[in-house]
């Protein structure tokens, strides 16, 4: 049993495996498969966070340009991850705990989070059913 099901949350997990190959002289090579969970969670109520994160790429900042973005004012941060909200106040308060930044900036190079009313979205290395520990962590961040 997960530590998010001993929370009473409900979680659907989407096992997903991505493999790449190359090809040389027309033969085709596999070079490795990578495989992650998206876990999609129902939480108990609506955080005051809501929101996107995701990692920035060359496109989005080059999006940039043309729109403003919300800062935290952590370099390291702000240049990997690519935040849109709603809840601007609210997103400045939470980001402004070094911990619940870290912990995004992990969940990002992974895949995309995302918080929409009580559903929060995000991706996981593995193909995983137990070990939630991290994630029940950052729940916690954002329902306080």
């Amino acid at each position: 049993m997960s530590k998010l099901d001993d929370l009473g949350l409900n979680v659907s997990r989407n096992l997903c495996t991505s493999s790449s190959d190359i090809t040389i002289q027309g033969i085709s090579l596999p070079t490795g498969s990578d495989k992650t969970t998206i876990l999609t969670i129902d939480l108990q109520r609506t955080p005051s966070v809501q929101g996107s994160f995701k990692s920035e790429g060359l496109l989005q900042k080059i999006g940039k340009l043309f729109k403003s973005e919300l800062q935290t004012g952590d370099p390291v941060f702000d240049d990997a991850v690519l935040i849109e909200t709603s809840t601007p106040d609210s997103m400045k308060v939470f980001l402004a705990d070094e911990h619940a930044r870290s912990y995004l900036r992990t969940l990002v190079a992974v895949g995309p989070v995302l918080i929409q009313a009580t559903k929060l979205t995000l991706t996981v290395p593995g193909h995983t059913f137990e070990h939630d520990d991290g994630v029940a962590v950052f729940i916690g961040m954002l329902m306080r």
